[in-house]
Parts: structure tokens; C-alpha cells; sequence
């Protein structure tokens, strides 16, 4: 299966937006926990909305070029984005109950998994023609 220049671009400018969004999500996180001793759950409950403004408002704008039905989008966007929330969730859960992995690792290592995700979802869902 042979991708188009313009869903190569796209995965490229996704990666960059997430990379960014999710690096922000990390910071908040780190910060919340480490300096304001703020339980993990609720850290990650917590930074993962900012995560997630900042990589609609990217996307919508610089990558997939789609302002109009903004409200619609910006729906269907965060209930992608909502899914991954409940995978990062579930996988801190489980992580942190029945491994002796560390908060940051399962966090981080949930990343790559979550964006094929979303990536696929909202290229063919949220920002369709």
C-alpha cells in the first residue's frame, strides 16, 4: 500500500504536533507530581487537557487545514482524545497495581501506541472533508 506526499505530511506534522503536545502533557505531569506531590491519576487526569487543547488547535490550523465545523471537530477530537486518555489511564492502573515500572516509563511508553491511534481516527473522522 502505497501512502500519497499529502498523508505522509500530515503523519509527519501529527508527530511533530503530538510530540509537542505530548511533551507538555509530560511537563505538567512531571511538575504536578514531583514538586506539588499531586496523586498520579489525578496528574494525569489533569495534564492531559492541556495536552489535548494545544494539539487540536494545532492540527485543526497548521496540519489538516480544517476551521470550519470547528465545535463538531473539536468534539469529535477530544472523545479521540478521550480514548487515549483511558488507555494512558488504564495502563498508569495497571502499570502501577501489578508491575514495579514507575509512573513516568508506563506514561511514556503508552505514547506510541495511543498516537497510531488517534492519528488514524482523526484523519479519517475529525478533520474528513
Amino acid at each position: 500500500m502505497k501512502l500519497s506526499n499529502v498523508y505522509k505530511s500530515q503523519f509527519i506534522k501529527y508527530g511533530l504536533i503530538g510530540a509537542f503536545s505530548a511533551s507538555l502533557d509530560l511537563a505538567i505531569f512531571l511538575i504536578l507530581i514531583s514538586f506539588f506531590l499531586v496523586d498520579v491519576l489525578f496528574a494525569n487526569a489533569f495534564s492531559i487537557h492541556f495536552g489535548i487543547l494545544i494539539s487540536f488547535f494545532l492540527n485543526s490550523r497548521l496540519n489538516f487545514k480544517k476551521i470550519n465545523k470547528i465545535y463538531i471537530r473539536f468534539l469529535r477530537f477530544y472523545t479521540t482524545a478521550f480514548l487515549g486518555f483511558l488507555l494512558s489511564h488504564s495502563f498508569l492502573y495497571v502499570g502501577l497495581n501489578f508491575t514495579e515500572i514507575s509512573s513516568e516509563i508506563i506514561k511514556i511508553a503508552s505514547f506510541p501506541f495511543i498516537f497510531l491511534m488517534q492519528f488514524y481516527i482523526n484523519k479519517k473522522v475529525t478533520f474528513k472533508n
